[in-house]
């Protein structure tokens, strides 16, 4: 197990903080377990101090942060330095109330990340997956500056990345048989091959949203060596999104040895993911009706 975990403390104590042997297990099963782990918390006074020998409420003002920090032996972070943009109260919720609070959440996070993004190729930039993600999210939306589009153009890539596309009627597995693919790739590799998957789901006509759904299947993803992203196709229609090729590219910039496309479920006159990929594989049920419609699946010719 490498990971790195992060464990949200509340103080320290049963009645008003995180409970001691609770918190104390779970961090020597997390060593144990080899994970890297950091210690957080808020930097907020408690709402009561208790009095552990008689269960009693005390006149003192104690703060969560250095509380916390008994428990970590010192080695904690705040919250709010790390990024944390609002931890809601006790008085807070008496204020504002439930509604109060989640509208004021989704206010907050209504933005998108990508407009703030870094537009650097730099190696080290494009190794950072979160990075990685927001060029292509950059690229997905329309938003890429035509200097980084260029930038992607001209870019001289001498690493080969075989690019697998996986396409097929919807509802015949193709996600279950992505998630099988990349645990077998990564049994047989010993993780030591670098995956890229890219999941693509149709956008409705009539809303312009999509489910990003498939990620629901993937239960072999979680390797450091594995990056998965969800796109839309944008457009009603399409089989792909127009930016796919840049975003392969992106890929092989980034070092991946091996990408894997799934289209979302097509139809018997589709074959639009063919022009994108090295090799394809087309996921059928068994219920296709008589032989003769076999005959009339365009994909069948790739």
């Amino acid at each position: 197990m490498n990971r790195k975990v992060a464990v949200i403390l509340s103080g320290c104590g049963v009645y008003d903080g995180s409970e001691i042997y609770e918190s104390v297990i779970t961090l020597l099963r997390l060593d144990q377990r080899g994970a890297k782990v950091q210690c957080f918390a808020p930097d907020i006074q408690q709402m009561h101090v208790i009095n552990h020998l008689t269960g009693e409420e005390m006149s003192e003002n104690r703060n969560v942060l250095t509380e916390s920090a008994r428990l970590a032996r010192g080695e904690i972070k705040a919250l709010h330095d790390y990024g944390v943009a609002r931890i809601y109260s006790p008085e807070d919720g008496q204020r504002m109330g439930l509604q109060g609070m989640i509208d004021d959440m989704l206010e907050r996070a209504d933005f998108d990340p990508a407009s703030k993004a870094s537009e650097s190729t730099k190696s080290d930039d494009r190794a950072n997956p979160a990075h990685l993600a927001r060029l292509i999210s950059l690229v997905e939306n329309g938003s890429a500056s035509e200097t980084l589009l260029a930038r992607i153009d001209q870019a001289k890539v001498t690493r080969a990345m075989p690019v697998f596309g996986l396409t097929g009627t919807g509802g015949s597995g193709k996600s279950s048989l992505t998630d099988e693919l990349v645990l077998r790739l990564r049994l047989d590799y010993g993780d030591k091959l670098k995956l890229a998957l890219i999941a693509i789901d149709p956008s409705r006509r009539k809303t312009g949203g999509a489910l990003l759904g498939d990620r629901i299947r993937m239960n072999a993803i979680d390797g450091e060596q594995v990056f998965m992203r969800s796109m839309a196709t944008r457009h009603a229609g399409n089989e792909v999104p127009p930016g796919l090729d840049r975003v392969l590219k992106l890929l092989r910039m980034a070092g991946f040895d091996l990408a894997i496309v799934e289209t979302p479920g097509i139809g018997q006159g589709d074959a639009g993911i063919a022009g994108h990929v090295d090799s394809s594989l087309y996921v059928m049920t068994p219920e296709f009706g008589a032989a003769s419609q076999l005959e009339k699946i365009d994909m069948l010719d790739f």
